[in-house]
């Protein structure tokens, strides 16, 4: 196959003396194509106040029930007071699923009426988390977890969030992610 240079046609490319072709692209999360397609989606707790300071609360739970991958693009976590974060992968227990209260889910496209098919639960003071692997642990009050997409929770997977504070607190969890189709 021959392209030849044909500038200023408007049908045929430009292609420069060492035969490279010139093109002009725009590049695009995947999350924001996921979102201007409705797949994309905002998740939170709310604030959620903490007493107990002597063990791990659990406070936030997502478990993907798609057949589509689910990506997390980032986790934001803050807290009025210091402590120990721990994320858990898989877990199917405690009494933040067992007494489940839903989280907010709202999809980022505002005039797409698709919804996330999974289940989301914010937690409360003294909530516990059972069982799951632990894969992550932070020591201070927030952090902001750029993950670029690249948590993946596939159908069935889960993630739980727990938070024990060095004294009372008030706490919040925001998540930002998206399903990936085919």
């Amino acid at each position: 196959m021959r392209i030849d240079d044909g500038i200023g046609r408007g049908y045929q490319a430009l292609v420069d003396s060492d035969n490279r072709l010139a093109v002009q692209s725009i590049t695009r999360s995947e999350h924001l194509d996921a979102a201007e397609k409705g797949l994309g989606y905002f998740f939170t707790s709310g604030a959620i106040s903490l007493t107990t300071t002597a063990s791990e609360s659990g406070l936030f739970y997502i478990k993907n029930t798609s057949a589509n991958d689910f990506h997390i693009e980032s986790v934001e976590f803050t807290s009025s007071q210091s402590g120990v974060w721990s994320f858990y992968k898989n877990t199917t227990s405690g009494t933040l699923v067992s007494g489940a209260v839903a989280g907010t889910v709202t999809n980022a496209n505002f005039t797409s009426a698709n919804v996330f098919v999974g289940d989301v639960y914010k937690g409360a003071d003294a909530n516990t988390i059972t069982d799951g692997t632990a894969f992550h642990v932070h020591i201070g009050s927030e952090d902001d977890i750029e993950l670029g997409g690249a948590m993946v929770l596939e159908s069935d997977n889960s993630m739980a969030i727990g938070f024990n504070p060095d004294a009372a607190a008030t706490v919040s969890i925001n998540i930002l992610g998206y399903y990936v189709i085919g």
